[in-house]
């Protein structure tokens, strides 16, 4: 059996910040929205499932969980939809001292703790590690302690992206 479909390498915040590479240390059983029925195609995954995490979920408070105990928490199916179709996307620390990104192949599950930005273009890659949109995450986002905590709908969706003359964007893209 191929458990290349469900078993993914894990991004999460501490893997962008203080590694290296900025590759995943973990990995996550992850059916996505597959009924148990068909989450037992993968037996050796589910079997894993039911001695390590079924009876934790079974005295959840969350029905979802309870019910579901199989699934990597909820499906966030709006996320796996705009990466579905891109090669590559963007990854971004949610808290942090400073504004990491990093490139991740399609294959790579984010954590709820990271943002997941669905582009793969050089451009977006690079105005996103500019210090101005650094500056302007800082001013428009929450902190946790002293450490910026990056918000999508404060700092992502009311930056005001640049529309760059071609050469502007092709030194953009080149920094990116």
């Amino acid at each position: 059996v191929d458990y290349s479909p469900v078993v993914r390498r894990y991004l999460i915040g501490d893997d962008i910040a203080r590694s290296v590479r900025q590759e995943p240390s973990r990995w996550v059983i992850d059916f996505n929205g597959r009924t148990l029925q068909d989450a037992a195609a993968f037996p050796l995954a589910l079997d894993h499932l039911r001695a390590t995490v079924k009876e934790m979920r079974a005295s959840n408070s969350d029905r979802y969980a309870r019910e579901n105990w199989w699934l990597h928490g909820r499906p966030v199916t709006s996320m796996r939809n705009a990466l579905a179709s891109l090669p590559r996307y963007i990854a971004g620390t949610a808290t942090g001292k400073r504004l990491l990104l990093v490139w991740c192949p399609a294959e790579w599950f984010p954590s709820n703790l990271v943002n997941a930005f669905a582009f793969d273009d050089d451009h977006t890659f690079g105005v996103l590690s500019s210090s101005i949109h650094e500056v302007w995450a800082r001013d428009q986002s929450s902190t946790l302690e002293d450490r910026l905590r990056y918000t999508p709908t404060s700092a992502f969706a009311t930056f005001p992206f640049p529309s760059p003359t071609s050469a502007a964007r092709e030194r953009i893209e080149e920094a990116g």
